[in-house]
């Protein structure tokens, strides 16, 4: 024990003092100050400056402040030109006769796009290339919706103003009540969580690859195996990486808090109405899978990075790892996006893979009705997983410490005794 504490020691001072780790943790604090200054200075300033009740306003918006040119042609005789032109300010309409010459003078660009009125309920809208928003589409569209429907409802002798007051009439005030905890914002900071969790894995997991194959590379492994144990090694390597990921967990918080405390009016004003609670088991869960979990990845990247003769081939080594990870983090948002059916299979399945349970599992508890003993049965799985790959890792580790160049198989490495 004293020995991996020993290493431990060493590890981390050594991962701390490190460029990568002051870099990465310094440009990830002061990249979420940054934006959040960003957001209260200039989002929030454009926010205030918009008015979502005039439609004048909105049309700007959306236009940039730059007036459209558009081919028109009129196919439907119910509608004259001007008063179709009329229910878009925003827009500058010319009227063609001929589509083939309409198209011609889109790709020469003396329109922005054109529009052929086929009827009440159909148009066409010509693009040269069409825009990734084509935001044009939506405005014309409920333009002439509500144009439509105002005319249907004059015919009926019912004005728009008076279908417009039985709306603001028609409110209904709902009162959520929770017997439980209050699950709104589970989903959000779930997939936050693994976000998080991802970035930590990919990054730190990386590094502890690169420590290894570093000390293998300048043959300093071969001091270090023959004066310690393995276990004591890889041991106090992996438990260096976990506290360095708190550190750098710890330090980009505070940037957090401070972030938060830049736009708190903003925020508070955003969540003033929403009845937030905590249970307090869901991040006892999100913790323990978190530890577990995270562990487990160390070990693997450890031991990887020992397999290796070189750096230079460290993505190599991690590749297949590297795959597994982003596999599990894409299905893990893919799973936790399905809000209607929160205990859809996709989340069930994850949950319970040791490989994806730390991402899924204490959103699956928040968001539906499973037992702790089921979440027991998915946490004993990722333990005894985690503590068998820990031992794998230790004789990989061990196993490959003085096999420099030497192209065994991968497996038979796992064959040979400790001498």
């Amino acid at each position: 024990m004293n020995k991996t504490f020993t290493v431990f020691k060493y590890e981390l001072r050594n991962n701390i003092k490190s460029k990568t780790f002051i870099f990465s943790t310094l440009f990830f604090m002061i990249g979420l100050i940054a934006l959040s200054i960003f957001f209260k200075v200039v989002v929030q300033n454009e926010m205030s400056n918009f008015d979502a009740t005039n439609p004048d306003a909105i049309m700007e918006e959306v236009l940039g402040g730059q007036e459209k040119n558009i081919g028109f042609i009129n196919e439907n005789q119910g509608i004259e030109d001007s008063v179709f032109t009329s229910l878009f300010p925003g827009y500058k309409f010319t009227l063609e006769k001929d589509q083939n010459g309409l198209e011609n003078k889109i790709k020469d660009g003396t329109y922005n796009s054109g529009l052929v009125l086929k009827d009440d309920k159909n148009i066409d809208i010509i693009y040269d290339k069409t825009p990734a928003i084509p935001t044009d589409t939506y405005i014309i569209q409920e333009g002439l919706k509500n144009f439509v429907i105002n005319r249907d409802l004059e015919e009926r002798g019912i004005s728009l103003e008076e279908v417009r007051q039985v709306e603001a009439n028609a409110v209904v005030n709902t009162n959520v009540i929770s017997l439980g905890v209050n699950n709104t914002l589970t989903a959000p900071i779930s997939m936050g969580i693994s976000i998080v969790l991802y970035i930590l894995i990919v990054m730190n997991g990386q590094v502890a690859s690169m420590n290894v194959a570093r000390e293998k590379n300048d043959r300093t492994m071969e001091l270090l195996i023959t004066s310690t144990d393995a276990k004591h090694l890889i041991n106090g390597k992996v438990m260096a990486s976990f506290v360095q990921s708190l550190i750098s967990i710890v330090f980009i918080g505070i940037a957090t808090v401070i972030a938060v405390a830049i736009n708190w009016e903003f925020i508070k004003n955003m969540i003033q109405n929403i009845d937030i609670t905590v249970d307090p088991t869901s991040i006892i869960i999100a913790l323990l899978f978190f530890v577990f979990g995270y562990i487990m990845y160390l070990y693997i990247y450890a031991a990887l990075g020992a397999t290796v003769s070189n750096t230079e081939e460290i993505n190599t080594a991690v590749g297949p790892v590297m795959i597994i990870v982003v596999a599990v983090y894409f299905s893990t948002i893919m799973a936790l996006s399905n809000i209607n059916n929160p205990e859809n299979l996709l989340l069930k399945v994850l949950s319970y893979l040791p490989f994806s349970s730390m991402f899924t599992m204490h959103a699956r508890y928040a968001l539906t009705d499973i037992s702790l003993m089921e979440v027991g049965i998915s946490l004993g799985i990722l333990i005894v997983t985690s503590i068998i790959l820990s031992f794998l890792s230790v004789k990989l580790y061990r196993s490959s410490s003085l096999n420099y160049g030497n192209r065994n198989k991968f497996w038979n490495r796992f064959k040979r005794k400790k001498k």
